[in-house]
């Protein structure tokens, strides 16, 4: 019987009230019942820790459940920094990102030594040498340690994880570089890593007893229970239809299904004749931003880059973006060099029938370059030269179009 869960859920006030120590722990810990492994895993969290608890708890970062997320918080709290470091480079790959979760709280409660920087920036290299041989690399989870200890090397690994894995996480990235930039360090990060733990498994703890109902309460529900409260209840839920609407429902058999990413082939456009019609530095640049783009649009349009409009990318890269980039980005996101590799992506996606609506996506391009020349003109520090459209092979044919 669960003693320390209810009903697959955290029993808060057994785990709170709990004394055991490690060995017992390592005992209890061989139930076949996750949620009471995950409690048990809580109670280590507060208990003086052994190696062999120590392996325990490693042994249950191998998926993202409850159990995982319990066992990283238990190594968090314990001085198991070594430990995990001897064990992070040759995990798996769900073993390795809750590692990089462990350090993460360790570094949220200052508890790390002074070697642990230096082995975040070798765990970059790590994870981009992966990437190099076609694996999944981790590197934003290494930069967000190092953004929580305000590292020197922070900003370096941030435009190192960017500029070498396409498919790493680009807002986590950019809300790191603003973070360190607006604060020295992710303090968002410490503030949730160093809540009591009741906060963090908040939405796992099972709920409280429902007590008797006191004196003011019951007239409080008497008084609900009247004709008119009844009637502004009801008015009050139903809410404007507009609103509704816009709510929409979760469970409508008609709701559109989720979206599935069709990601580009950045090696297969880098090597396109519409590549090699822009200079390095806007290939370099829009190498660095495209992934980030296609996550943007996914994320905040429901659709892939390739399958944009026109008039939609125009309000992603104008609207969108700049809620997404620090301001001191976004002039290198708009920059000359910026627009024409934006520019020869949408006629590599155009000419290779990969967007739906290629010659709108590129007429965007159009509309946003037009955008910022009437931007820089209004200024008056530059005549908008610089802004002119790249020369293509086929420009004369695109054109008369």
């Amino acid at each position: 019987m669960s003693r320390y869960s209810i009903d697959g859920a955290l029993n808060a006030e057994a785990i709170q009230t709990a004394q055991l120590d490690a060995s017992s722990i390592c005992e209890a810990l061989q139930v076949d019942d996750q949620a009471e492994q995950a409690a048990l895993c809580i109670i280590a969290g507060h208990t003086a820790s052994t190696p062999e608890l120590q392996q325990a708890l490693w042994d249950r970062l191998d998926d993202d459940s409850l159990l995982a997320r319990a066992a990283t918080w238990a190594l968090g709290q314990t001085q198991s920094e070594a430990f995990i470091c001897e064990r992070l480079s040759d995990a798996a790959l769900d073993q390795r990102e809750h590692a990089y979760g462990v350090l993460a709280h360790i570094a949220a409660r200052e508890t790390q030594s002074k070697k642990l920087e230096a082995f975040l920036v070798q765990c970059i290299d790590q994870e981009l040498e992966r990437v190099q041989s076609g694996k999944t690399g981790l590197g934003e989870h290494a930069c967000r340690v190092l953004a929580i200890l305000g590292s020197q090397h922070c900003e370096d690994g941030i435009k190192r994880v960017t500029s070498e894995d396409q498919y790493s996480d680009r807002f986590e990235l950019q809300r790191l570089r603003k973070a360190i930039s607006d604060g020295g360090k992710d303090l968002d990060s410490i503030k949730e890593l160093t809540q009591d733990w009741q906060l963090i498994f908040q939405d796992d703890l099972a709920s409280a007893p429902a007590e008797e109902t006191a004196p003011a309460e019951a007239e409080q529900a008497e008084e609900a229970s009247t004709p008119e409260a009844a009637a502004d209840t009801a008015e009050s839920a139903e809410g404007h239809p507009d609103e509704q609407a816009a709510a929409g429902d979760p469970e409508d058999p008609n709701a559109p299904p989720p979206v599935t990413p069709k990601p580009i082939d950045w090696e297969a456009f880098l090597a396109s004749d519409e590549a090699a019609a822009v200079d390095e530095q806007a290939q370099q640049v829009i190498s660095q931003m495209g992934p980030m783009l296609e996550q943007l649009s996914l994320q905040a349009l429901g659709k892939n880059l390739c399958d944009l409009i026109g008039q939609e990318l125009v309000v992603m890269v104008l609207q969108v973006l700049p809620q997404a980039l620090p301001p001191e980005y976004m002039q290198a996101a708009l920059s000359p060099q910026s627009l024409n590799g934006m520019q020869s992506l949408a006629r590599y996606l155009s000419n290779q029938g990969i967007a739906e609506h290629g010659e709108e996506l590129e007429s965007g391009v159009r509309q946003i370059r037009g955008h910022i020349v009437q931007q820089v003109r209004a200024s008056g520090s530059l005549h908008g030269s610089d802004y002119d459209e790249p020369v293509f092979d086929d420009a004369e044919q695109a054109d008369t179009e």
